[in-house]
C-alpha cells in the first residue's frame, strides 16, 4: 500500500507516491498554477497523477486553509478517501515551540529533516516564494525567520522601478559594471549574506547545526557557500509521509 503526498505552495503543486513510513518518494510531479485557475488545474493534475493503485493514504501540505474544502472534495472524489492535512494538531516527531499559525510546509520540511539527522539543533531552509528558515534544537521546533524569496524580491523590484529585466545568476564579480548583473548580484548576494548570517548566528547560539536547503533556488545559493550541508528539493513530500505514517 502507498501513500499519496500533494505539496501545494504559493506557486506550484507538487505530488508523488511513498511507502508508508519511507523517507523515498516516487514519482513526483511538479506543476506551476495561477491562482485564479487552482482548482481546474489541481483536479486535472490529480487526474493525470493519481492513476496510482493501492493508495492507503492521501497527505497533504497547504499554505492557503481557504482552499481545503474544495481540495477535501477533490480528493474524494478521485481517490475516494478522506484526505490527512498537515497542521498544528497533527502529530510530529518533535515538540512544537511556536505559534499556531506555523505553515504546513515548514513543518513538513522540519519532520523530514528531523528524521535524517542526528544533530541537537537542525536548520531548515526553503527557497521558495518566501525564503523560511525553521530551527529544531534539542527535538523541539523554537522557531525561525521568514523574509521575501529570491523570486519575489526580483519581481518586486523589477514591477516598481524602471531598472533592466535580468537573469537571476550570480555574476562574475560581486562588483560589476551594468546594471542587470548589479541587480540579479544585489538579490542573489543579499539572500547569500542573510543566509550565512543565520547559519553563524545559529551556530554562536546552539553549537554544531546540521543544515538543510529546499526550494526552487536552493542549488543556486549552495553553489557559493559551504555553510550549506544537504539540499533535498522532496523535503516537504518526505515530511508530509513522515507526519501521515506516525
Amino acid at each position: 500500500m502507498k501513500n499519496f503526498l500533494i505539496d501545494i505552495g504559493n506557486s506550484a503543486i507538487k505530488t508523488c507516491t511513498a511507502e508508508y513510513g519511507s523517507m523515498s518518494v516516487s514519482k513526483i510531479t511538479r506543476i506551476e498554477y495561477e491562482k485564479k485557475e487552482f482548482i481546474k488545474t489541481f483536479e486535472n493534475s490529480l487526474k493525470i497523477s493519481a492513476r496510482v493503485e493501492n493508495i492507503k493514504c492521501v497527505g497533504i501540505s497547504l499554505l492557503n486553509k481557504k482552499l481545503s474544502e474544495p481540495i477535501r472534495k477533490i480528493i474524494i472524489k478521485i481517490f475516494g478517501l478522506e484526505p490527512s492535512f498537515i497542521g498544528t494538531e497533527s502529530i510530529l516527531p518533535f515538540q512544537l515551540g511556536y505559534a499556531k499559525t506555523i505553515g504546513s510546509d515548514r513543518l513538513c520540511s522540519s519532520a523530514a529533516a528531523f528524521m535524517l539527522s542526528k544533530y541537537k539543533t537542525i536548520l531548515t531552509i526553503d527557497f521558495g516564494t518566501a525564503t523560511t528558515y525553521t530551527v529544531i534544537n534539542n527535538s523541539k521546533l523554537i522557531g525561525g525567520m521568514i523574509s521575501p524569496g529570491i523570486g519575489t524580491s526580483y519581481n518586486s523590484l523589477i514591477s516598481n522601478t524602471n531598472l533592466p529585466v535580468a537573469d537571476l545568476k550570480f555574476p562574475k564579480n560581486q562588483i560589476s559594471s551594468n546594471t542587470a548583473e548589479n541587480i540579479s548580484g544585489g538579490v542573489l548576494y543579499q539572500s547569500l549574506y542573510t543566509t550565512e548570517r543565520f547559519i553563524e548566528e545559529t551556530v554562536r547560539k546552539f553549537g554544531d547545526t546540521h543544515v538543510f536547503s529546499t526550494g526552487g533556488y536552493s542549488e543556486l545559493i549552495k553553489s557559493r557557500t559551504a555553510m550549506i550541508d544537504k539540499i533535498d528539493r522532496s523535503l516537504v513530500l518526505k515530511g508530509i509521509n513522515i507526519i501521515i505514517s506516525s
